[in-house]
This record gives structure tokens, C-alpha cells and sequence, in this order.
């Protein structure tokens, strides 16, 4: 079939779909599925999936970004399967689709339960579940392929002599490096000495922490988001509101339980810090990643903010943080299930962990 018979098919079906990006609104998983399913694992990604997989979506497509990734997101709601099968199999249609799955895979999975035999099945069953897809299957080799293409990309000659470090990959070259760094000064002069390294870090952040979070255990971006849920929805409890503001929900811990609240100016940051801070101007407000007096990321979305921040810590695993941050590093990570709760061989603080419970108890008996 010609190009030109495509793109009227493309057309005319996809004004038919009238562009519904599947979402778990009008879609409830099959808890009978759920149920009889042996496979834990399928379980755990298909609870994650339900938490997250709609915001992830929405933001990976928002502002026309991805646009063959939304395409093959509208052509899946296609009730003509030949049709369907014909568009989605466009090829940088179905690899968008397939690089997405790879990443997103990255994103809720932990590196123990990548090595498992029948994880990525089980990743696409639970995909398949929670878009109600039961006259579509994805393609497990062509799964496998992409994510085995990437991890090669990623490893290349990983374990081989150091006489081969100049055939690594960058991002494989720039995690080294990082790796290495224990303090915010050290931090800040590898940035600025050589000004290709920020641009670097930055357009390839993504793939860094990626990297990082597939070749090591450690705490994971779903479970940071699965604890600021948490502080979130006892916040609400506790005031009887629906207010999902994080800085009001800080403000409240720090009367409550004697947090210290890290929204603080700007102008107060030190050589040593690893956080966040307030910078208002022209009547704007935004939060701001510090590494030491070094501004990394800026936002108006404290929760995007806090994200990076996570992310970047786990890319430099030395890297220490100090109060009030370590405090709430490990709040979010002990609520969010994690076992990795601290940084750099500092001590867990017992405190944190009684708020944790008294959180826990109080979220339990409301549901």
C-alpha cells in the first residue's frame, strides 16, 4: 500500500477517533484478571501503571511534542483492526510507541525485577490490561529488540578493557564521571571548567538517569512519586480538603511535625547546598535546583522541581544532602516503599520513620 493510500486512510480514521488518548477515566483494569493472575509481578506493574501511566502520557505529549507517539495513541483507540494494524505498523509510528514502552519501563521497574524471566511479557500484558486492548497485542520481540538496542547503545564495551574507554558511549563516559563526585564545589567545577559539559547534562538528562537507574539497585522515580502521593493525600486528610498544593501540604508538616520547610529564598543558599529554592521575580515565581550557588533546573511546578531533584541525586549517588532536604529525601522514599533511603553512608533518621508510620496508619484506615 502506497504512501498516498495511507495518509487518506490515516486521515479519515483518525477524524474518526477524534484523537481520544486512551486513558484509565473510562477504562477500569479487570480485577478478574488481577485476581487469577499467578504473576506478581504483572500485578505490581499493573497498580503502578494505573498510579501513573495516564500523567505520564499527557506529559509526553502536551504542546505537540511526540507527535507520532500520540498518533499511534489515537490509532489504538481504532475499533477497525485492519485499519488500526495498518497505520500503527507505520514505521516511526510503532517506534515511537515501542521506544515509550522502553522508557516508561525504565521508569516503574527496578533493576531485580528487570532480570526476572518473563518481566518485559509481563510489563506489556499489564500495558495491554490497563488500555483495555483485548484485540491488540503488542510485539514482544520487536519489545525486546528496542530494549535490547538501547541497552547496548547505553553498555557499550561497559565491561570491556580500559584500553577500549574511548569507544564507550557519552552517557556511559559522563555517569563515570559523575559517579565520582561527592561535593557541591567538585560538582560545580566540572560544570562550569568545561560549559560543554552543562549542555550535555542537561538535552541529555533523561538518558542519564536512565542509565543509571538500569545499571543500579536503588531507589526509583516511582517510588518518589508514589511518596509525594502520600504526603499529598494526608495532608488532605488531615485538613479536610481537596487542596493538592505541595507547598501548602509542606507548610502544614512543618507546624505539625516540626519539619523544617526547604521553600526559602534563594539569596540563602550556601556553597554547600543540594536543594531547592525560591526565586521571585517580575511578579514570577519559581523553584530552582541548587548544587552549591550552581542553579541547575527552574520551574513554576514545585513537583517537576522536586523530580529533577530526586533524579539528579540518584545520578550522583555521592553527592550528600544536608537539612531540611535529607529529611524530606527520605520522607518520600520511605513512604513511597523504597528500601534505598539515604545518601553517601548517612545515617536513617529514626524521627522520619515515625512520621512514616504515623502517615501509613492514618491513610490506612481511610480507605
Amino acid at each position: 500500500m502506497n504512501n498516498t493510500v495511507i495518509n487518506v486512510i490515516e486521515k479519515d480514521y483518525i477524524t474518526q477517533c477524534e484523537t481520544k488518548i486512551i486513558s484509565n477515566n473510562n477504562i477500569i483494569p479487570h480485577e478478574n484478571e488481577i485476581k487469577n493472575c499467578k504473576s506478581n509481578l504483572f500485578k505490581s506493574f499493573l497498580r503502578r501503571i494505573v498510579d501513573n501511566m495516564d500523567s505520564t502520557v499527557e506529559k509526553s505529549i502536551s504542546n505537540g511534542k511526540k507527535p507520532f507517539l500520540k498518533k499511534a495513541l489515537d490509532v489504538l483507540n481504532l475499533e477497525d483492526t485492519s485499519m488500526r494494524n495498518i497505520i500503527f505498523n507505520e514505521k516511526r509510528t510503532s517506534r515511537a510507541m515501542y521506544r515509550f514502552l522502553y522508557e516508561y519501563y525504565l521508569e516503574i521497574s527496578h533493576q531485580n525485577e528487570r532480570i526476572q524471566k518473563g518481566s518485559k511479557m509481563d510489563f506489556l500484558k499489564a500495558v495491554e490490561t490497563f488500555w483495555n486492548l483485548k484485540d491488540f497485542k503488542f510485539q514482544y520481540s520487536r519489545f525486546k529488540n528496542v530494549y535490547n538496542m538501547a541497552e547496548r547503545y547505553k553498555n557499550k564495551n561497559i565491561n570491556g578493557n580500559d584500553e577500549s574507554n574511548d569507544e564507550e558511549s557519552e552517557i556511559s563516559k559522563f555517569c563515570k564521571a559523575l559517579v565520582k563526585i561527592n561535593d557541591t564545589i567538585t560538582f560545580s567545577e566540572f560544570m562550569i571548567i568545561d560549559i560543554r559539559n552543562m549542555g550535555f547534562f542537561k538535552t541529555n538528562f533523561q538518558d542519564l538517569t536512565n542509565f543509571v537507574q538500569q545499571k543500579n539497585n536503588g531507589p526509583t522515580l516511582y517510588q518518589f512519586n508514589e511518596g509525594m502521593n502520600k504526603f499529598i493525600k494526608y495532608y488532605q486528610i488531615c485538613t479536610n480538603n481537596s487542596d493538592d498544593n505541595i507547598v501548602n501540604a509542606i507548610i502544614f508538616y512543618s507546624y505539625k511535625f516540626g519539619l523544617v520547610s526547604f521553600v526559602d529564598d534563594e539569596k540563602k543558599i550556601k556553597h554547600f547546598s543540594n536543594g531547592i529554592y525560591l526565586r521571585n521575580s517580575s511578579a514570577i515565581t519559581k523553584y530552582v535546583v541548587f548544587i552549591g550557588t550552581l542553579p541547575i533546573y527552574d520551574n513554576i511546578n514545585l513537583n517537576e522541581v522536586l523530580k529533577v531533584w530526586f533524579l539528579l541525586n540518584i545520578i550522583c549517588p555521592k553527592l550528600r544532602i544536608y537539612e531540611p532536604f535529607n529529611d524530606y529525601y527520605q520522607l518520600f522514599l520511605e513512604l513511597g516503599g523504597s528500601l534505598y533511603l539515604v545518601k553517601n553512608n548517612f545515617s536513617k533518621c529514626n524521627r522520619i520513620s515515625g512520621i512514616v508510620e504515623i502517615i501509613n496508619k492514618q491513610l490506612s484506615e481511610n480507605i
